[in-house]
Protein backbone atom coordinates (compact mmCIF):
# COMPACT_ATOMS: atom_id res chain seq x y z
CA UNK A 1 0.00 0.00 0.00
CA UNK A 2 2.53 2.36 1.16
CA UNK A 3 4.44 1.88 -2.26
CA UNK A 4 1.29 2.51 -4.11
CA UNK A 5 0.72 5.69 -2.22
CA UNK A 6 4.34 7.12 -3.13
CA UNK A 7 4.50 6.02 -6.23
CA UNK A 8 1.35 7.53 -7.50
CA UNK A 9 0.74 10.46 -9.78
CA UNK A 10 -0.89 12.32 -6.66
CA UNK A 11 1.73 12.25 -4.40
CA UNK A 12 4.78 12.89 -6.92
CA UNK A 13 3.16 16.46 -7.53
CA UNK A 14 5.27 19.22 -6.80
CA UNK A 15 4.01 21.90 -5.18
CA UNK A 16 4.29 24.67 -8.10
CA UNK A 17 1.24 26.90 -8.33
CA UNK A 18 -1.41 26.88 -11.25
CA UNK A 19 -3.98 29.56 -11.70
CA UNK A 20 -5.75 27.53 -13.98
CA UNK A 21 -6.16 24.98 -11.77
CA UNK A 22 -6.36 27.36 -8.69
CA UNK A 23 -9.33 28.62 -10.01
CA UNK A 24 -11.40 25.04 -10.76
CA UNK A 25 -9.83 24.05 -7.54
CA UNK A 26 -8.49 26.73 -4.64
CA UNK A 27 -8.98 24.40 -1.90
CA UNK A 28 -6.50 21.86 -3.88
CA UNK A 29 -8.94 18.52 -3.39
CA UNK A 30 -8.60 17.37 -5.98
CA UNK A 31 -4.70 17.22 -5.52
CA UNK A 32 -3.93 19.35 -8.48
CA UNK A 33 -0.56 19.52 -6.49
CA UNK A 34 1.69 18.64 -3.42
CA UNK A 35 0.46 20.45 -0.20
CA UNK A 36 3.81 22.28 1.19
CA UNK A 37 5.00 20.34 4.54
CA UNK A 38 6.91 21.43 7.21
CA UNK A 39 9.59 19.15 8.12
CA UNK A 40 8.91 16.84 11.47
CA UNK A 41 11.17 18.02 14.24
CA UNK A 42 12.97 14.90 14.03
CA UNK A 43 14.13 15.55 9.84
CA UNK A 44 14.69 18.95 11.08
CA UNK A 45 17.37 18.43 13.48
CA UNK A 46 19.01 15.83 11.73
CA UNK A 47 19.08 17.96 8.69
CA UNK A 48 20.62 20.71 10.80
CA UNK A 49 23.27 18.16 12.02
CA UNK A 50 23.98 16.95 8.79
CA UNK A 51 24.45 20.24 6.62
CA UNK A 52 27.22 20.84 9.03
CA UNK A 53 28.22 17.56 9.04
CA UNK A 54 27.68 16.55 12.77
CA UNK A 55 25.29 14.52 12.12
CA UNK A 56 26.52 10.84 13.92
CA UNK A 57 24.77 8.25 11.51
CA UNK A 58 26.10 5.74 13.93
CA UNK A 59 23.03 2.45 14.07
CA UNK A 60 21.15 1.13 17.25
CA UNK A 61 21.96 1.65 20.73
CA UNK A 62 20.27 3.90 23.80
CA UNK A 63 21.50 6.80 25.09
CA UNK A 64 19.66 6.63 28.58
CA UNK A 65 22.84 5.82 30.88
CA UNK A 66 20.14 3.93 33.07
CA UNK A 67 18.03 0.56 32.81
CA UNK A 68 14.79 0.42 31.55
CA UNK A 69 11.90 2.22 34.25
CA UNK A 70 14.83 3.06 36.14
CA UNK A 71 15.17 6.95 35.04
CA UNK A 72 11.42 7.20 36.76
CA UNK A 73 12.46 8.49 40.18
CA UNK A 74 11.48 11.94 39.85
CA UNK A 75 9.85 15.05 37.72
CA UNK A 76 13.25 15.79 35.82
CA UNK A 77 15.38 14.29 33.36
CA UNK A 78 18.24 13.73 35.99
CA UNK A 79 20.58 13.90 32.69
CA UNK A 80 19.54 16.56 30.31
CA UNK A 81 23.17 16.74 29.20
CA UNK A 82 22.01 13.24 26.62
CA UNK A 83 19.85 15.77 24.41
CA UNK A 84 23.43 17.35 22.74
CA UNK A 85 24.19 14.33 21.36
CA UNK A 86 24.67 14.53 17.52
CA UNK A 87 23.34 10.89 16.93
CA UNK A 88 20.28 10.95 14.59
CA UNK A 89 16.79 12.23 16.69
CA UNK A 90 15.41 8.65 16.71
CA UNK A 91 17.62 7.65 19.28
CA UNK A 92 16.84 10.89 21.78
CA UNK A 93 15.50 9.43 24.74
CA UNK A 94 12.19 10.96 25.16
CA UNK A 95 11.55 11.92 28.65
CA UNK A 96 7.65 12.56 29.74
CA UNK A 97 8.73 15.08 32.36
CA UNK A 98 11.54 16.68 30.35
CA UNK A 99 11.47 16.78 26.79
CA UNK A 100 13.74 18.24 24.63
CA UNK A 101 13.38 21.80 24.34
CA UNK A 102 13.71 21.68 20.19
CA UNK A 103 10.99 19.23 20.62
CA UNK A 104 8.64 20.60 22.45
CA UNK A 105 8.80 24.28 20.15
CA UNK A 106 7.67 22.39 17.09
CA UNK A 107 4.66 20.30 17.61
CA UNK A 108 6.43 16.39 19.03
CA UNK A 109 3.61 14.65 20.53
CA UNK A 110 2.36 14.86 23.89
CA UNK A 111 4.13 11.40 25.41
CA UNK A 112 1.62 11.15 28.31
CA UNK A 113 -1.39 10.31 25.76
CA UNK A 114 -2.16 8.86 22.84
CA UNK A 115 -1.86 10.75 19.57
CA UNK A 116 -2.80 9.18 16.14
CA UNK A 117 -1.83 12.60 14.67
CA UNK A 118 0.54 15.06 15.62
CA UNK A 119 -0.96 19.00 15.39
CA UNK A 120 1.04 21.24 13.50
CA UNK A 121 0.88 24.73 13.90
CA UNK A 122 2.63 28.02 12.87
CA UNK A 123 3.94 29.91 15.94
CA UNK A 124 6.67 32.69 16.81
CA UNK A 125 8.09 30.43 19.67
CA UNK A 126 9.39 28.46 16.36
CA UNK A 127 10.80 31.40 14.58
CA UNK A 128 12.34 32.91 17.39
CA UNK A 129 14.08 29.11 18.68
CA UNK A 130 15.63 29.26 14.96
CA UNK A 131 16.81 32.75 15.37
CA UNK A 132 18.34 32.77 19.15
CA UNK A 133 19.02 28.93 20.37
CA UNK A 134 22.45 28.00 20.96
CA UNK A 135 22.02 24.55 18.89
CA UNK A 136 20.93 25.80 15.55
CA UNK A 137 24.00 29.18 16.32
CA UNK A 138 26.16 26.53 17.25
CA UNK A 139 25.41 24.39 13.40
CA UNK A 140 25.52 27.99 11.80
CA UNK A 141 28.74 28.11 13.49
CA UNK A 142 30.30 25.18 11.95
CA UNK A 143 28.82 25.87 8.88
CA UNK A 144 30.18 29.24 8.63
CA UNK A 145 33.73 28.06 9.78
CA UNK A 146 33.68 25.45 7.18
CA UNK A 147 32.94 27.99 4.44
CA UNK A 148 35.86 30.73 5.17
CA UNK A 149 38.39 27.80 5.01
CA UNK A 150 37.35 26.89 1.68
CA UNK A 151 40.13 29.22 0.15
CA UNK A 152 39.41 28.43 -3.09
CA UNK A 153 36.67 29.55 -3.20
CA UNK A 154 35.63 33.58 -3.41
CA UNK A 155 32.39 35.23 -2.18
CA UNK A 156 29.99 34.48 -4.32
CA UNK A 157 31.14 30.84 -4.45
CA UNK A 158 30.86 31.10 -0.91
CA UNK A 159 27.40 31.88 -1.24
CA UNK A 160 26.73 29.90 -4.06
CA UNK A 161 27.71 26.98 -1.78
CA UNK A 162 25.60 28.30 1.02
CA UNK A 163 22.56 27.65 -0.77
CA UNK A 164 23.28 24.51 -2.22
CA UNK A 165 23.69 23.54 0.92
CA UNK A 166 20.74 24.57 2.57
CA UNK A 167 17.90 24.41 -0.38
CA UNK A 168 19.84 22.02 -2.97
CA UNK A 169 19.32 24.95 -5.28
CA UNK A 170 22.03 27.79 -7.02
CA UNK A 171 20.56 31.12 -5.66
CA UNK A 172 19.77 33.59 -8.15
CA UNK A 173 22.47 36.75 -9.10
CA UNK A 174 19.84 38.62 -6.85
CA UNK A 175 20.30 36.49 -4.20
CA UNK A 176 23.40 36.64 -4.05
CA UNK A 177 23.80 40.24 -3.91
CA UNK A 178 21.30 40.64 -0.94
CA UNK A 179 23.60 37.83 0.87
CA UNK A 180 26.65 39.85 -0.08
CA UNK A 181 24.74 42.97 1.14
CA UNK A 182 23.65 41.81 4.49
CA UNK A 183 27.20 40.70 4.99
CA UNK A 184 28.44 44.21 4.33
CA UNK A 185 26.15 45.51 6.77
CA UNK A 186 26.23 42.85 9.43
CA UNK A 187 30.10 43.39 9.57
CA UNK A 188 30.05 47.39 9.89
CA UNK A 189 27.20 47.15 12.29
CA UNK A 190 29.66 44.57 14.51
CA UNK A 191 32.68 46.75 13.62
CA UNK A 192 30.94 49.71 15.34
CA UNK A 193 29.48 48.07 18.01
CA UNK A 194 33.42 46.98 19.06
CA UNK A 195 33.60 43.16 17.90
CA UNK A 196 37.39 42.60 17.03
CA UNK A 197 38.17 42.47 13.66
CA UNK A 198 39.75 39.19 13.69
CA UNK A 199 36.09 38.12 14.85
CA UNK A 200 33.86 39.87 11.75
CA UNK A 201 34.25 37.23 9.22
CA UNK A 202 32.92 34.05 11.09
CA UNK A 203 30.31 35.97 12.66
CA UNK A 204 29.12 37.81 9.79
CA UNK A 205 29.23 34.78 8.10
CA UNK A 206 27.51 32.62 11.00
CA UNK A 207 24.50 35.16 11.31
CA UNK A 208 24.07 34.96 7.08
CA UNK A 209 23.88 31.24 7.66
CA UNK A 210 21.49 31.33 10.45
CA UNK A 211 19.26 33.04 8.40
CA UNK A 212 19.41 31.36 5.47
CA UNK A 213 18.60 28.24 7.86
CA UNK A 214 15.71 30.11 9.35
CA UNK A 215 13.93 30.60 6.50
CA UNK A 216 10.66 28.75 4.87
CA UNK A 217 12.36 27.42 2.01
CA UNK A 218 14.76 25.14 4.50
CA UNK A 219 12.03 24.13 7.04
CA UNK A 220 9.26 22.96 4.58
CA UNK A 221 9.45 20.32 1.90
CA UNK A 222 8.41 22.01 -1.60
Amino acid sequence: MHRRVVASSAYRQSTEFDPNAALKDPENRLLWRFHRLRMDVEALRDSLLAISEQLDETPGGTLLPTANRAYVTSTENKNPAIYGSHRRSIYLPVVRSSLFQLFTAFDFADPSTLAGQRDQTTVAPQALFMMNSEFVLEQSRIIAQRLLQRTDLDQPARLRHLYRLAYSRDPSEGEVSRAAGYLDRIRDAMAQAGVAESDLDLRSWTSLSRAVLSANEFIYVE
